[in-house]
């Protein structure tokens, strides 16, 4: 029944069927397939055209290819296209599909896609599923992506899906293959396995070569942090190499003073916090949350803050209470961190730098400004400056890699929103700031121009969670240009 049926139906699409019009001509079948725009009836003749395709022209290959997995291609094409690819090449189609699955954006092809490697079974294209499932795609529930439902039947059913990955995850090996283990491991997050992953590292010996797996259970086993996505592994092991081994011993003797209920939530993030205020307020790391809380309150208390979408009216009608809205969120570490970030900005110095830096991004046109703060040698802090890793435009800071990478022994990673002293529907981060705090993971702040003598401040990070400092004043020595 299959083998007569979808001849018809092709039959039926092109409209060579008795009672509808002639089939199109079709005198160039590789420009035409290679136009989504031509449309579906003279795409299916241009692929009856191409079947087989010549060994000695590849543009008829590449243009079959095309219609499989780029956008704008009705279902009926695609599978048309397919079947040819299948019978002239099975091989050279599971490698088209292992390259171009994890890249695919249209939904249609994904879908598509997915279910053919489900209906031949190619078990060896497990991979690129994982790769492509890792893609973010906004509300779409995990069980229900196509790439979920094709792994589910290459493998057995719904419930083989996590256990398949923690062993693809466990026994992927060597440099090439990292980017896979992690996506892995973003996906068990993601599915809700963090608690069984970090129990696995608890329990997991590794091969003596497996440095990726024995980075992580090192980071378990010493600094009591598991990374949550790829971002946060290779913080983990950058803070491992020998580089760094100075902000690794300091930091770990630090740890090991903290009662256990002070270091069950701490992240990578709170590292370089704790290390801080073992220098710099050695006394902070003896207070609990609700003592930082009550004093972070009192130092909030009667400033101005912002009426954005972070800290609507409602969430700020108690001023006595400024952190309340976060109340639930925030954590020992980001209470640290906060308390820090007061202390920061009670500092001359650092406000000062902070203004100079937000002047001359206030000239530039083609970027925002930013850097880190970090830890300073005498106990207090250093606002460290990067140039931007590439210029957008003046609504966008791009961080480099040397600002990440410096931002994994410092406090937080902050930029400005200054494109005009009066930026007050500015304030507080946007949506691409919190997706950055999001993939990074890291603690940030933004600083907004409200007057041309005082910047508004916020802290924030994942979650979203997004705390109001209010503002600060450009110190009288230090004179702003004229208007």
């Amino acid at each position: 029944m299959h083998v007569i049926l979808a001849p018809l139906l092709v039959l039926l699409a092109v409209g060579v069927v008795g009672g509808c019009s002639p089939a199109p001509r079709v005198d160039d079948p590789v420009a035409v397939l290679g136009d989504p725009a031509t449309g579906a009836r003279r795409q299916l003749v241009a692929v009856e055209r191409l079947d087989p395709p010549s060994p000695d022209d590849d543009s008829a290959w590449s243009a079959l290819a095309g219609a499989v997995w780029r956008p704008g291609y009705r279902t009926e094409v695609r599978a048309a296209a397919f079947d040819v690819l299948l019978a002239d090449d099975p091989v050279s189609l599971r490698r088209l599909l292992a390259r171009r699955v994890p890249v695919i954006e249209n939904w249609g092809a994904l879908e598509f896609t997915c279910a053919r490697i489900a209906d031949a079974g190619w078990d060896d294209l497990a991979p690129a599923l994982v790769r492509s499932w890792s893609r973010p795609a906004g509300s779409a529930p995990e069980h229900e992506r196509p790439e979920f439902v094709a792994l589910a039947r290459l493998w057995g059913g719904d419930d083989q899906v996590e256990p398949r990955l923690l062993e693809m995850f466990l026994t992927t090996r060597g440099v090439a293959q990292q980017g896979l283990r992690t996506r892995c491991w973003e996906l068990l997050h993601r599915l809700g396995r963090r608690d069984a992953l970090i129990q696995v590292l608890a329990a997991y010996e590794p091969a003596p070569d497996d440095l990726f797996i024995a980075d992580l259970i090192r980071g378990e086993r010493d600094l009591g942090v598991v990374p949550h996505n790829r971002e946060e592994i290779l913080w983990l092991r950058t803070l491992l190499t020998p580089e760094h081994e100075a902000f690794l011993s300091e930091t770990l003797a630090v740890l090991a003073t903290l009662p256990p209920e002070y270091r069950r939530d701490l992240e990578l993030r709170h590292l370089p916090v704790v290390l801080t205020a073992a220098r710099h307020r050695p006394d902070l790391l003896e207070r609990d949350a609700a003592s930082l809380t009550a004093d972070l309150d009192d130092r909030l208390r009667g400033r101005r803050f912002r009426s954005h979408q972070w800290n609507s009216v409602n969430d700020l009608a108690d001023p006595r209470r400024p952190l309340h809205p976060w109340r639930d969120a925030l954590t020992w570490g980001d209470l640290l961190a906060l308390t820090l970030v007061s202390e920061a900005l009670a500092d001359t110095r650092v406000v000062a730098a902070l203004f100079e830096i937000a002047e001359r991004d206030l000239l530039d046109e083609t970027t925002e400004y930013g850097g880190v703060l970090a830890p300073g040698p005498d106990g207090g802090f250093r606002v460290v400056e990067f140039a931007p890793g590439v210029r957008v435009h003046d609504r966008r800071f791009q961080a480099s890699q040397p600002m990440v990478d410096a931002g994994y022994t410092s406090l937080l990673h902050f930029h400005f929103h200054a494109q005009r002293h009066a930026n007050d529907d500015f304030a507080g981060p946007g949506e691409g700031d919190i997706a950055y705090a999001e993939r990074l993971r890291a603690n940030c702040l933004v600083l907004t121009y409200v007057r041309r003598d005082a910047l508004n401040v916020d802290f924030y990070r994942h979650g979203p969670v997004v705390v109001d400092f209010g503002e600060i004043r450009r110190p009288a020595n230090l004179a702003g240009p004229a208007e």
